[in-house]
């Protein structure tokens, strides 16, 4: 039987956090569990981190939510790699991304961590980056924000809460397509869909 595929979003735990940009990673995984039907997330101690196993569509994957603070992401995601033997090729990471503004999504292989502290963090455990990242972008402006450590633990306001929404369906239809085809093809449906084509 073929390996599953490991998706991690990124986030901080506790109800502190709860529906702040940087937590987008984990109200995606949310989505993409609620759209499938997969069961609820339980926590898994070796590796400090709430999974959800099942499959999407005819794809076996493991959900999972590092509790351990967004600048450990690494350490809980290189454990699910070890603990499970899953492939960095196989391994999925949605974050917040405040380099693009909110309604767009990137889907991409192999890139540096663009100053994003959870994916440094990733990149510095597991000693690589050829991983699939899906970049879900939070800036409200058009522009970067000054401070950008404050900003990523701000909330978004309602009529943002109105288009995070749309986004996170979006990213969760994306995934049977990033599964089953390519980067490419999942990013191109995600732009399609949020219209930025």
């Amino acid at each position: 039987m073929e390996q599953p595929f490991l998706i991690v979003g990124l986030g901080n735990p506790g109800p502190t956090y709860e529906q702040t940009r940087h937590n987008t990673g984990f109200l995606a995984l949310e989505r993409i569990k609620q759209q499938y039907e997969l069961p609820p997330f339980s926590h898994e101690k070796y590796s400090n981190s709430l999974m959800a196993k099942g499959m999407i569509h005819h794809t076996s994957v493991i959900l999972a939510k590092p509790q351990t603070f967004m600048n450990n992401s690494g350490l809980a995601v290189a454990s699910l790699c070890k603990s499970t033997g899953i492939p960095l090729e196989r391994l999925i990471v949605i974050h917040d991304e405040v380099d693009l503004p909110l309604g767009s999504i990137r889907i991409g292989r192999g890139h540096g961590s663009a100053g994003h502290r959870g994916v440094e963090s990733l990149i510095a455990h597991l000693g690589a980056k050829e991983f699939t990242r899906v970049r879900v972008g939070v800036q409200k402006d058009q522009e970067k924000p000054q401070d950008t450590e404050s900003f990523v633990l701000s909330k978004f306001s309602k009529q943002e809460q109105d288009l995070l929404e749309k986004v996170l369906d979006v990213v969760a239809q994306g995934i049977p397509i990033l599964l089953e085809q390519s980067p490419e093809r999942a990013s191109d449906f995600c732009a399609k869909k949020l219209g930025e084509t």
